[in-house]
């Protein structure tokens, strides 16, 4: 994209990937993934601006909103507990939200739960490849996910 070069979609393409079995290997491929995305938000922090422009635009939107959410879950967390101060609504709205993040503690075979469980865990382990990010990575050597076969 930074060469001017386009990117080539094709409607009939299809991909398959094996998910690992254990939500911890999960957790911490993404917290591998996330240092990356980190750095490529760096690296590539020219892509963002114009935002208007078709690339930058599908940056912003299919990247950038995406690992900025853990801050935008704690941001909306805090301020409906601070609302909730006011009226009850905002505390209701607080509770389950408090309720959404405590969700991998709870072990129920309940596939709603288990959506929930997945979406707050993909979100602590951006954060966590955030601040490892922030800190420095120390190694670039990359560790493959074991996966099903």
């Amino acid at each position: 994209i930074e060469q001017g070069k386009e990117i080539v979609f094709d409607e009939e393409a299809t991909c398959f990937e094996d998910a690992p079995s254990l939500s911890s290997v999960e957790f911490a491929r993404k917290v591998r993934i996330s240092m990356g995305n980190f750095q490529n938000l760096s690296r590539y922090r020219k892509l963002l601006l114009p935002f208007w422009k078709g690339s930058s635009f599908a940056f912003w939107s299919h990247k950038v909103l995406r690992w900025t959410t853990p801050f935008l879950l704690i941001l909306s967390f805090i301020t409906s507990l601070i609302l909730g101060y006011y009226t009850h609504f905002f505390l209701i709205i607080a509770l389950v939200q408090l309720m959404g993040i405590l969700t991998p503690l709870v072990k129920l075979n309940m596939k709603p739960l288990k959506v929930i469980s997945h979406f707050y865990l993909m979100n602590l382990a951006l954060l966590k490849g955030f601040f490892i990010f922030i800190k420095g990575v120390e190694t670039n050597i990359w560790q493959p996910t074991e996966r099903n076969v």
